[in-house]
């Protein structure tokens, strides 16, 4: 086949080939991976309803190792050892998450791992640690109400719902400052502070 074709270019349309062909093999074994870590959720998630903790978090680590890039696998075995007692396992994954993940998860995801440690802060009796996780939950989704229950818990009605207002008008205006930066027609971004400069 190489022979027959024009030198660099029938080279070239072999590497491709192959390539292909190994990519389809990748993908298809990643989706199997990840088709075997949903099943093992599932799993988890049946034994968590269940009680029955220590089995559910092998099943969730067990979909962690299948499909590493998923989130909510790390954030089910966080909970499990919420449960279990292991607050400071709990909160050593959810700040791995929180950090790690961040910019690659989903909103809710990262409220969900926000709120998990905002539990277990409480659980600790760490109030202040507590309140600064659940704020920063509750100013992604003022509307979560788990959130804003365990806010009115450790802070009392009154002030969760001063703080809550606080931390949604924070997030509001630092989401305003984003949207203040402009792109100029020739590419470059500038802010209204840059342009007092």
């Amino acid at each position: 086949l190489c022979a027959v074709s024009a030198g660099e270019d029938a080279t070239c349309r072999v590497w491709r080939f192959v390539d292909v062909h190994v990519l389809r093999k990748e993908e298809e074994e990643i989706q199997s991976k990840r088709k075997k870590a949903e099943e093992k959720s599932e799993e988890g998630k049946r034994y968590y309803r269940s009680k029955k903790f220590s089995r559910a978090l092998v099943l969730f680590e067990e979909a962690c190792k299948l499909d590493p890039a998923t989130s909510k696998h790390p954030l089910n075995a966080a909970a499990c050892l919420l449960e279990m007692g292991r607050v400071d396992d709990c909160l050593e994954l959810c700040d791995e998450i929180i950090s790690v993940r961040r910019d690659d998860m989903s909103e809710g995801l990262l409220v969900r791992a926000l709120a998990r440690k905002g539990t277990a802060h409480i659980r600790k009796g760490e109030k202040d640690l507590a309140k600064e996780a659940l704020l920063e939950a509750v100013s992604l989704d003022p509307g979560n109400a788990e959130v804003n229950e365990k806010l009115e818990s450790l802070l009392g009605e009154e002030k969760a719902k001063e703080a809550r207002k606080d931390a949604v008008d924070q997030s509001a205006l630092l989401s305003s400052y984003g949207h203040e930066c402009k792109q100029d027609k020739d590419g470059s971004s500038r802010n209204s502070a840059e342009e007092g400069q």
